[in-house]
């Protein structure tokens, strides 16, 4: 009797989804019963698309339901984590609906973290814990909204509204997150695909009444030919200030005035927040033309420019973190300073610089 297949066809996933359950049942005449197939290498029972009774199939041949993948996920994990499957089979079946993963997620975490609301809806049904907490303290609805981009805000405001009517308490994570996602959507709203923009406005609205979390103002946007005021404050409050007023949500400025604040603080996030680990030429380019734009125009003064020279040396190839005050930090102080002595909007005409 030849031996059996230790792989699963290249095209399992397709065939789950569209060969009958016989033609399903008599593959694994010739492929072992844990056979592991897809991207990660895993048995059938993992698979979301696969059918719930070859699921049934698959358990009372011997397949493990309470199967670990690498992460410690089983695939009660992976099925509430995919929109395409039905879960209810495998707590049918006696899956553990408190397993946890690697990470302390169990199935509730791995819904909440996808914005799953039919899957998190089913588990807080079936008596999931909606309080539970990982190895870094989260519970599901922090995980949630921490999940939580511009595209899926509608789907974040259905699932809180699941956990917090389940009696899930709001926590000040929950209400810094909803805060940040308001600023985030806030900064690209000029951008965002207008065919969903009043869906999703009303669904950030609904997270501030539900967290109970101020609304973030809009931003003010500069109109392109009026005087550019440099508002009171510390150095990078300023900056912050003058980005909200000049930069796009994405791409380059219109303005110079608006394009030096970009690039200073495009140089200073990488720097300060990734260590310089992605500074590439669009970053050394950007970085010559920011110390230079600095003596165009109303140039600093003399020993202003002397010191972005110094500057521009030492942040040469993503570096610049030594000394009381970060050299990125101190460019930024500078650009506000430029914007300052040069108020009126100006055409951006920088280079591309691919970042």
């Amino acid at each position: 009797m030849p031996r059996k297949r230790k792989t699963l066809p290249k095209d399992f996933a397709t065939q789950l989804k569209e060969a009958p359950l016989d033609q399903l049942i008599a593959l694994f005449d010739t492929v072992e019963l844990n056979a592991t197939g897809g991207y990660a290498k895993l048995p059938a029972l993992f698979f979301p698309e696969c059918p719930p009774e070859l699921a049934t199939w698959l358990i009372s041949q011997g397949a493990e339901l309470e199967a670990r993948d690498r992460n410690g996920r089983t695939p009660l994990h992976h099925w509430v984590a995919a929109w395409i499957s039905h879960p209810e089979a495998l707590l049918d079946l006696g899956a553990d609906i408190g397993a946890t993963d690697n990470a302390g997620n169990t199935p509730l975490h791995a819904a909440a973290t996808r914005l799953n609301e039919p899957a998190v809806t089913l588990l807080l049904d079936r008596g999931a814990d909606p309080k539970v907490q990982n190895a870094r303290g989260s519970n599901p609805l922090e995980s949630a909204l921490f999940s939580t981009s511009n595209s899926t805000l509608s789907d974040a405001a259905k699932v809180a509204q699941r956990f917090l009517a389940a009696g899930v308490e709001v926590s000040k994570a929950s209400r810094t997150t909803v805060h940040q996602l308001g600023e985030t959507f806030e900064s690209a709203r000029d951008v965002f695909a207008p065919e969903f923009l009043e869906e999703t406005d009303a669904a950030l609205r609904q997270l501030y009444s539900l967290f109970d979390v101020p609304p973030v103002a809009r931003l003010q946007r500069h109109d392109g030919a009026s005087p550019i005021q440099v508002p009171a404050g510390t150095p990078g409050a300023q900056h912050g200030a003058l980005w909200d007023l000049l930069v796009p949500a994405s791409g380059a400025a219109t303005t110079v005035q608006g394009e030096i604040i970009r690039t200073s603080g495009k140089m200073a996030d990488e720097i300060l927040r990734n260590g310089g680990a992605n500074w590439d030429r669009g970053f050394s380019s950007m970085l010559i033309w920011t110390v230079d734009q600095l003596g165009q125009g109303t140039p600093l003064a003399a020993p202003l420019l002397e010191e972005a020279a110094g500057l521009r040396a030492a942040m040469k190839g993503g570096h610049g973190l030594a000394g009381p005050e970060p050299a990125p930090e101190r460019l930024m102080a500078l650009a506000v300073e430029w914007v300052r002595l040069n108020p009126n909007p100006a055409p951006n005409s920088a280079p591309t610089f691919h970042r």
